[in-house]
């Protein structure tokens, strides 16, 4: 016979949520396959939001090295002349 999965139970929310779920302190909400709060983004990161998350990380990387890029670049050609 199947199982029955019971559903966690948050105090702070009073509502049932999933197992894998926890309560963010910060956001005051469950989420679901919680990870952490991101205070860069002012959000929890979880289950709905990872793809999200990780593209914004990704482009704040290629920007660091595209800014890092452009002064070695410039420090380059002002101390070859």
């Amino acid at each position: 016979s199947e199982t029955d999965v019971t559903d966690a139970f948050c105090s702070y929310c009073d509502v049932h949520v999933q197992p894998r779920s926890k309560h963010c302190r910060e956001c005051n909400k469950c989420v679901d396959v919680f990870d952490h709060h991101c205070m860069w983004l002012n959000n929890c990161i979880g289950k709905k939001n990872y793809l999200e998350f990780l593209l914004s990380i990704t482009g704040v990387a290629a920007m660091v090295g595209i800014v890092l890029g452009t002064c070695v670049y410039l420090l380059y050609e002002y101390c070859s002349e």
